[in-house]
């Protein structure tokens, strides 16, 4: 049973509860709150996707330590995500999105390196608990889930992405769509980042994160009307690319620039707009 040769499990949509009301909530099944991990024989192409209560359980009760690219989507049958105590590793991607039902995300205690992590269109989701040994993440994007106030499940991050790679628009940070956030405060021990993208946050009020980044490859604060307050960045030094802050009316725009001079030099690109002019104290 399982993912015994090639550990790809791509299953058809069941319509569960389709034009009948709501599914019947069931729990996590028990296996996946099982502490034994195994070895598997992984393929680069592997693929598991996870989309029945069914296929949780048939994951769960292989439970090995390392996957190569690990998606929940449009899981309808389960209130709440828990477990997975024994995955360690996820070599390429870990995606939860378009979850119906799920409003809890918890566990992956021992999950310590994924090269990407997308959590997104969650409409149900109020709280994530989760991702506690979780130090390194090329890319992580947080996006369209208003039930969720705040990103502590990832402070023990300490990598987000290099920030001297300008290749690939991929790496670092994205938080997008994020409307139950009105203080944007974490990520306190990531040193080195890729892009830093905080975006289209409607009721963002005040960000701050990152007090030890040392280096970022772009900043970008774009189209949050209520943001006043970019934080301290106290540690912050170079930033590769550019700095792009716009659509803030209540930003002053000396806040940036004291923020720009406290680099070693300018970026080679810098663009503001849609600032506040009144003076800083």
């Amino acid at each position: 049973m399982g993912w015994k040769r090639q550990l790809i499990l791509i299953t058809a949509l069941m319509n569960v509860g389709s034009g009948c009301g709501e599914p019947d909530l069931q729990g996590v099944p028990q296996a996946c709150g099982l502490e034994t991990s195994q070895e598997c024989n992984l393929s680069e192409d592997s693929w598991i996707k996870i989309e029945t209560a069914d296929d949780l359980e048939a994951y769960c009760e292989d439970a090995c330590e390392q996957v190569y690219r690990l998606y929940f989507y449009d899981l309808r049958e389960v209130a709440e995500l828990t477990g997975f105590s024994w995955l360690k590793r996820v070599e390429g991607n870990l995606n939860i999105s378009g979850l119906r039902s799920v409003h809890t995300l918890q566990g992956f205690d021992n999950l310590e390196y994924s090269n990407s992590i997308i959590i997104e269109n969650n409409f149900s989701l109020n709280a994530i608990d989760a991702f506690g040994s979780l130090r390194e993440v090329n890319h992580l994007k947080l996006s369209s889930m208003d039930g969720i106030d705040s990103i502590q499940a990832f402070d023990h991050l300490e990598y987000l992405g290099p920030a001297d790679d300008l290749g690939d628009d991929n790496l670092g940070f994205f938080l997008d769509g994020m409307n139950g956030i009105t203080h944007l405060e974490g990520l306190h021990k990531v040193r080195e980042a890729g892009f830093v993208v905080i975006r289209y946050n409607k009721n963002l009020e005040s960000i701050d994160i990152m007090e030890s980044v040392e280096e970022v490859r772009s900043l970008a604060i774009v189209h949050n009307p209520k943001v006043a307050s970019l934080g301290e960045w106290p540690n912050l030094r170079r930033v590769h690319q550019g700095i792009q802050i716009e659509g803030a009316p209540n930003l002053r725009r000396c806040e940036v620039e004291a923020l720009i001079d406290q680099l070693e030099e300018r970026p080679p690109t810098v663009e503001l707009s849609g600032l506040s002019d009144a003076p800083c104290d």
